[in-house]
């Protein structure tokens, strides 16, 4: 190979590992993979879902699997990032390799969905009472009754 184009390699090379993406999704550590995901799950477990995330994005530079994403998505729900959340339920949600998550999987869709439609509904709720706040009443005179 001519010293340019192996340099011009290398160059390539190296800027994706320093990206953080994998050069090819079959040549990731499986087991790596693995170890990053129970550690996790065990994150997840203590609540420290900042800490989860960060070992799911880990693991899934490693191998993009559907437990990962599954797990993934679960901790995004608890950080309330629900938009990514959703997302990534929905790319699992006809995995097949996911059956084993599949119906809470759905479950969540479904909990995520009508979350929003819940917080669209009370904003709209406080939107129509601001414009039916109740106008100050104003006095109307009435002529006495006449007891004839």
């Amino acid at each position: 190979m001519h010293p340019l184009k192996a340099l011009r390699a290398f160059v390539i090379c190296f800027a994706l590992c320093l990206s953080g993406q994998p050069l090819a999704q079959e040549g990731g550590d499986g087991e790596l993979a693995r170890d990053l995901t129970v550690q996790g799950i065990a994150a997840q477990q203590r609540g420290d879902h900042g800490a989860a995330v960060a070992y799911f994005e880990r693991a899934q530079r490693e191998l993009d699997h559907a437990k990962i994403r599954y797990f993934y998505a679960k901790s995004l729900d608890s950080m309330a990032r629900y938009d990514q959340a959703l997302a990534m339920f929905r790319s699992i949600e006809a995995d097949e390799s996911n059956l084993k998550y599949a119906s809470e999987t759905k479950a969540y869709i479904r909990a995520i969905v009508a979350e929003r439609e819940n917080t669209r509904l009370l904003a709209r709720l406080a939107e129509l009472e601001r414009e039916c706040t109740a106008k100050p009443v104003r006095p109307i005179k009435v002529a006495p009754l006449r007891n004839e």
